[in-house]
């Protein structure tokens, strides 16, 4: 039999080793917070949105024939400053999208977040009156709100979609209270990977095939497996995203290393110790 001494003293060492991980994946107080908040961003849930909601936030998309112009933009960015001046609107991002090899695709994504719930048709109206006759189409504008799955998501979370494309590039955002901090960037990273995902065949770690894929990798640079996967997470060949972590843990470990950059290869030797340790 084990006395309570015994088995106080095992707890104890568990939950030491526990916090030494967790340390790594939650370098704060501030990202914790944040992390136990984010939903992972399926790449379904990025464009899951309702067209019926009625809640405060609004995701506007605007796609005028032939592409959104320069002028345009700024009618768009002048609405925007407008409503929040006023207090109608709380916080905002805008971020201009192009597609590649098609110049008449450019884009807005806007979300906004209103002082108070609005239907969807609320926020068309607003920026449709600001393009003259014949630029716009019946779909130029669309509007929508989170689902009931994505009303708790992080403001962050929903940033994230709109700035998938341009967070790294500020000539093509813009921020209304809101900051571009590294945790938006992390979460605006893992958007981008998540709409990369939907549009091109890329090679996904996973649990079953990480032997094949990092003995690709061993062969090709000759390092052991510890080192292949601290490499292959910070390649940004996006046929090494490292995936074979639960969707929540890789999120928490962008946003770990986001906070911690000098830090990258310890955190990383953490981790592979603890969850993945291949001999």
């Amino acid at each position: 039999m084990y006395s309570n001494l015994d088995i106080h003293k095992a707890f104890n060492a568990v939950s030491s080793t526990l916090l030494i991980i967790l340390y790594y994946l939650h370098p704060q107080n501030k990202s914790y917070d944040i992390m136990t908040k984010v939903t992972y961003i399926n790449p379904i849930l990025l464009t899951t949105m309702s067209t019926h909601a009625y809640t405060p936030r609004h995701s506007i998309t605007i796609r005028p024939i032939g592409g959104i112009t320069p002028d345009e933009i700024q009618y768009c960015l002048s609405l925007l400053t407008q409503m929040v001046n006023h207090n109608k609107v709380l916080k905002a991002v805008v971020g201009k999208e192009v597609i590649v090899q098609r110049n008449d695709s450019c884009h807005l994504h806007i979300r906004l977040i209103y002082h108070k719930n609005y239907r969807s048709a609320e926020s068309t109206k607003q920026f449709k009156a600001l393009f003259d006759e014949g630029r716009l189409s019946g779909r130029s504008i669309k509007t929508t709100q989170p689902t009931k799955s994505m009303r708790n998501q992080s403001e962050a979370v929903f940033w994230s979609y709109a700035l998938k494309d341009c967070f790294d590039k500020p000539e093509n955002y813009w921020l209304f209270n809101v900051e571009m901090n590294n945790e938006l960037q992390s979460v605006c990273h893992e958007a981008f990977l998540a709409h990369l995902e939907k549009q091109v065949p890329i090679v996904v770690v996973t649990s079953t095939n990480v032997d094949t894929i990092m003995k690709d990798f061993i062969d090709k640079h000759n390092v052991d497996w510890e080192t292949a996967f601290i490499e292959m997470y910070k390649s940004k060949d996006p046929i090494y995203q490292m995936n074979f972590l639960s969707a929540r843990n890789r999120l928490r470990l962008s946003i770990a290393v986001s906070q911690k950059p000098n830090d990258v290869d310890k955190i990383l030797t953490r981790l592979w110790k603890a969850y993945i340790g291949r001999v």
